[in-house]
């Protein structure tokens, strides 16, 4: 898997993509997947705030950002997105 950190204001902001391969999606890697990748980001920049969008659609990913600590789901649009942010 891939975890992704863009970041256009000085790493003030990032926002957090990730993949897992087709083949290996079901076995419980996003949320360690996740959390090495925010540790890895925190090493270097501490005061990011990270934000994540989820297609509502998209369980598995939701239930993984769900089990992380200090995230909190701050909305969803009209468009079924779930937004997620850690301060």
């Amino acid at each position: 898997g891939v975890v992704r950190f863009d970041s256009s204001a000085d790493w003030e902001t990032a926002r957090l993509s990730y993949a897992i391969a087709p083949e290996q999606r079901g076995r419980g890697l996003a949320s360690g997947l996740l959390s090495r990748g925010i540790t890895v980001l925190r090493q270097q920049h501490q005061q990011t705030v990270i934000r994540a969008e989820v297609d509502s659609r998209n369980e598995r990913s939701l239930r993984a950002f769900r089990r992380l600590p200090d995230w909190e789901e701050s909305s969803r649009d009209a468009g079924g997105t779930v937004t997620f942010w850690n301060r």
